[in-house]
């Protein structure tokens, strides 16, 4: 694996939040770990007495404990998915974390390995999966799922306006040849487009699909959905959540989900306007530009 810096979205409003939040070295749960960027920076800012990573790519976990092997001590890793949390967090003895931090971005490994299929830009197979080892690929869902079913996930998880078109064509031309690769897909999407006489913007035709069959295949949302609610009816009073999301879809569960809690009596919102990237951020990290950072705190 090429070893890249990794620079976390956000990190000094968190590192700035956890600074405020005033607890003496916290027990800390990145349920993204990646490359373990977020853990790395945080005990670089003094903060932190002990943590949990989690993952569910085997490779990003092994990359991510080389790359916090000095502090190596004070970490516990787990691979898995945060859906799971309750029973990793019973398995870890960390059920008594003051902090939980969900990046829901993709990791730099997942866009930058064209083996693993999660970018048009690049020649690969139509993969897409986090884990090697879940079953079902974007290959199984482009070749296998029905038109109609097909149209309804490009639509719902992409927003993808030419939705039932494009799945059509890919019907038309998977009964000639089955669609193998991300550049086969692309090309695809990209003659629909211009079938349909749209020219093309600065986003490539093949976004939204991309996006969908990517979040259909890990089942992204009910996992969101499943992973942050229970966290919320696990975590402790004073405990705060920070998550990070990337796209409407997500960012609309989060907020959903916060504001249900709030009604409940659970959480309190810490704050009532989402965190965006700043300027100097957005021109050193490019990737960020459509992250948002909302954080709530158990009552």
């Amino acid at each position: 694996m090429k070893d890249k810096i990794h620079i976390p979205v956000l990190i000094k409003s968190i590192i700035s939040n956890i600074e405020e939040f005033g607890i003496n070295k916290p027990k800390i749960v990145d349920a993204t770990l990646g490359l373990g960027g977020y853990i790395k920076n945080i005990i670089a800012s003094g903060i932190g007495g002990s943590f949990l990573g989690i993952d569910c790519d085997k490779d990003n976990l092994e990359e991510a404990k080389k790359r916090l092997c000095k502090e190596r001590e004070n970490i516990k890793f787990s691979l898995g998915n945060f859906r799971d949390i309750s029973e990793i967090l019973k398995k870890n003895h960390f059920e008594d974390a003051d902090i939980f931090l969900f990046d829901l971005g993709l990791c730099s490994t997942h866009i930058d390995d064209q083996e693993r299929g999660f970018s048009f830009q690049a020649e690969g197979l139509l993969d897409m999966r986090f884990s090697k080892e879940q079953d079902g690929s974007a290959y199984d869902f482009i070749n296998f799922t029905n038109e109609q079913e097909l149209a309804d996930i490009i639509y719902k998880y992409g927003e993808e306006r030419l939705s039932r078109h494009i799945a059509s064509e890919i019907i038309r031309r998977r009964k000639i040849k089955k669609i193998e690769t991300t550049k086969e897909l692309a090309n695809l999407i990209q003659d629909v487009y211009s079938h349909k006489g749209i020219k093309r913007s600065k986003r490539h035709p093949a976004t939204r699909t991309f996006q969908a069959l990517r979040i259909a295949v890990n089942d992204e949302l009910g996992a969101l959905e499943q992973g942050l609610s229970d966290t919320i009816g696990i975590a402790k009073t004073g405990v705060r959540i920070f998550v990070i999301s990337y796209h409407s879809l997500e960012d609309r569960l989060v907020k959903n989900i916060f504001r249900k809690a709030k009604k409940e009596g659970k959480l309190k919102l810490i704050n009532k306007k989402v965190i965006t990237p700043s300027a100097p951020e957005l021109a050193e990290n490019p990737r960020s530009r459509s992250a948002k950072l909302r954080i709530a705190e158990k009552l």
